[in-house]
């Protein structure tokens, strides 16, 4: 009797798996914290200031060599240089503000010579 009441139901059915496939939720998930990361890191990040020796190095590509106070010149060239300069270029560096010793320190200084602004030239071109 039991078994003819259970043909009877019809509306009974046999339970069936439901398969959720989370793959394309994950990879959205990622790409969407990949895009969200770039964009703070573009909106967060720091502007990097330019070191000493960058600013030393423009500030002497810079330097008006012919039109600039042959005093100012000399002292501007020994700083700069010395902040920028390389341990394989120091002997020549040297010899330059060498030559340029007699250009600073007195009230009134002689014209640096067209030569040593042209070794000037040359290292500033060259050597940086």
């Amino acid at each position: 009797m039991m078994g003819n009441n259970l043909d009877k139901l019809k509306d009974i059915r046999a339970i069936e798996n439901i398969d959720i496939d989370f793959i394309p939720y994950i990879i959205g998930a990622i790409v969407c914290l990949i895009v969200i990361s770039i964009i703070l890191y573009f909106i967060f990040r720091k502007k990097r200031k330019p070191t000493k020796e960058q600013l030393a190095k423009k500030h002497l590509k810079n330097l008006d060599i012919d039109n600039l106070d042959d005093k100012t010149l000399a002292y501007e060239f020994t700083h700069f240089g010395h902040i920028c300069l390389q341990k394989h270029y120091e002997d020549e560096f040297d010899r330059i503000v060498h030559q340029l010793q007699r250009y600073k320190y007195k009230p009134k200084v002689p014209k640096i010579d067209d030569d040593l602004k042209h070794q000037m030239k040359d290292y500033i071109k060259v050597r940086l």
